[in-house]
């Protein structure tokens, strides 16, 4: 379906993008939070809040960067939402509901990070430790220059073709591969 789908979008045979694909943008930006994307949210807002006032830009790169790290170190993810590439880096999309049109996230009661599971928990802890001292603007700008959401974003024709996935494969083999060259 899909590669037909944008065949025939960029063929115009759809007529105009937004409403060819109107039906499967409201699927991805309606598709409910799942219990660990919303608890890990709050083990990082949990995290940040006791120093400042949370971005949601680096809650989002956060929550990626939990995900892509869990997924090379262990090949499972912390949570199962889709990760897309939006304009600003990737977005867990079923998380920005909760905080649409915010730039600062002042408390969040939607999930707990006590109910992370441990495992998660200590890796997420590191992820936080490790990239949580950056802005949620260097953060945008360091998955900029990262193969998962490059790739993803060429393919989603520089974002013509919204909601578009970075796959677990991806991030895992990229992130995977960072460890092979920290190794060497």
């Amino acid at each position: 379906m899909w590669s037909s789908s944008l065949k025939n979008r960029r063929q115009g045979a759809l007529g105009p993008p937004s409403m060819a694909l109107r039906p499967l943008l409201r699927k991805w930006v309606d598709m409910p939070a799942t219990n660990e994307a919303l608890n890990l949210a709050g083990l990082i807002y949990e995290r940040l809040s006791k120093l400042a006032p949370v971005e949601t830009l680096k809650l989002q790169k956060l929550m990626y960067y939990c995900n892509a790290w869990s997924l090379a170190l262990t090949d499972r993810p912390m949570f199962r939402d889709e990760i897309q590439a939006w304009k600003h880096g990737p977005v867990v999309a079923s998380l920005y509901p909760y905080h649409r049109g915010a730039v600062l996230i002042g408390e969040w009661p939607h999930g707990s990070g006590v109910d992370v599971p441990k495992r998660d928990s200590e890796l997420a802890q590191q992820v936080v430790e490790i990239y949580g001292g950056r802005t949620g603007w260097a953060l945008r700008e360091l998955t900029h220059t990262e193969t998962p959401w490059r790739d993803a974003w060429l393919e989603s024709e520089q974002g013509r073709v919204r909601g578009f996935e970075i796959s677990h494969t991806t991030m895992r083999d990229y992130y995977r591969s960072l460890l092979v060259q920290t190794r060497s």
